[in-house]
This record gives C-alpha cells, sequence and structure tokens, in this order.
C-alpha cells in the first residue's frame, strides 16, 4: 500500500542532525581539510556523503507527506459535495456515475514512468483529449478533463495536466492505475468500460 507512516521523518532528522553534532570535530577544523589526517578526511566525506543521503530522504517523505495531504483535502471536498470517490473495481470506480463516450473520437490513455533519483516522473499520454483545470466542476464537455491516479486501488489524488511526480513509494510491487475524467466527475466510459490504463511498477 502507499506509504502513510510519517514518523520515520522525524527519526531521520535526528540521525542527521546527531550525526552532524558527532562529527563537529571534524567538520570545524581549521583551514577547510587541510589540519585533518587521509583517515579523517575520508571519515568526513563519508558522513557528508549520509548525511545528504538522510536529507534526499526527508525531502521524499515531505514530498509524500504533501500529496497525502491534498488527496486528503480532495477527499473531504469530495465528501462535501456529496461525491466521494472509492475504487470499486478495475472497471467500477467511485464517482458521480460514469460518461458513456457515444462520439467518434474516443479518448485513449497511456501512462509512461521515468524514473529519477527520488521517485517517478508519471508521463499521462492521451489522445482525443484534453486537460482543462480551468473547468474542473463545470458542465461537461467531451474529450475534456481530467484524471484520477490511484495505487494499489487506493485514490491518491486528481491530475490536472499530463506529468506527475510520484515518490514515497518504499520498495515493493505496486499497481498504478490513472482513469480519464470529466469536467464534472464522472468516469469515463465507452462501450460499458472505464477508459483508464493500469500497470504495475517494481520499487527497488
Amino acid at each position: 500500500m502507499y506509504n502513510s507512516n510519517f514518523g520515520w521523518l522525524a527519526t531521520i532528522v535526528m540521525a542527521a542532525a546527531m550525526a552532524l553534532t558527532s562529527n563537529s570535530a571534524v567538520l570545524a577544523a581549521p583551514n577547510g581539510v587541510s589540519n585533518i589526517s587521509p583517515e579523517e578526511r575520508e571519515e568526513r566525506n563519508e558522513m557528508i556523503a549520509e548525511v545528504r543521503s538522510l536529507i534526499d530522504q526527508v525531502e521524499g517523505l515531505m514530498e509524500q507527506l504533501r500529496q497525502k495531504r491534498l488527496g486528503l483535502i480532495e477527499e473531504i471536498d469530495d465528501i462535501r459535495k456529496g461525491d466521494y470517490e472509492h475504487d470499486d473495481s478495475h472497471h467500477g470506480g467511485g464517482h458521480m456515475g460514469n460518461y458513456e463516450y457515444m462520439g467518434m473520437d474516443v479518448p485513449t490513455i497511456d501512462i509512461l514512468f521515468h524514473d529519477t533519483k527520488k521517485g517517478y516522473n508519471l508521463e499521462i499520454v492521451t489522445e482525443n483529449f484534453t486537460f482543462t483545470p480551468e473547468n474542473e466542476g463545470e458542465a461537461h464537455v467531451d474529450n475534456e478533463g481530467h484524471t484520477h491516479l490511484y495505487i494499489d486501488g487506493v485514490k491518491i489524488t486528481r491530475v490536472y495536466s499530463p506529468w506527475y511526480y510520484l515518490t514515497g513509494l518504499e520498495p515493493g510491487v505496486y499497481e498504478v492505475r490513472v482513469e480519464l475524467s470529466t469536467n464534472d466527475h464522472k468516469a469515463y466510459a465507452y462501450q460499458g468500460e472505464i477508459i483508464d490504463v493500469t500497470k504495475v511498477i517494481v520499487v527497488e
């Protein structure tokens, strides 16, 4: 499941602070590193690399917390509107019902994962579809709208552009699903099937 435990954040920050404190004598060497031995220099470099790694973890968890907070805000907003969404099944979804597309230019969707050091740049590739965040909540217009992102069946957030930065995933196997949504929060469907895409990623 998508990690929502942020207790590690305080632990990592404390570990970084302790590492800096315990090695303050090395870092405070006069004239930079000119007065320390090769062993101390190596220890200093290892410590700096460790602290940088801890900082990267902190930044990743902070981004995860930010995304989770945005998702909770959206869910609260949906509840207030009577539009609470959950992922009942691959072809069900919650929404305010589905919109059966009857036109000729049927929207399609695919997703690509671009690996980064701290997460994934998720690219949402669509045809016959335009992201229109400015019309969110407004009347339906064919081939307009936004998307909804699910991880292991749990809605993470709405996505209003072709790119989304996905981070905070612990090592494991995850099912990522993105579905097309109309401006007025109905799932696009064609011939009775939700227009969506599901792919599996392995986080090492």
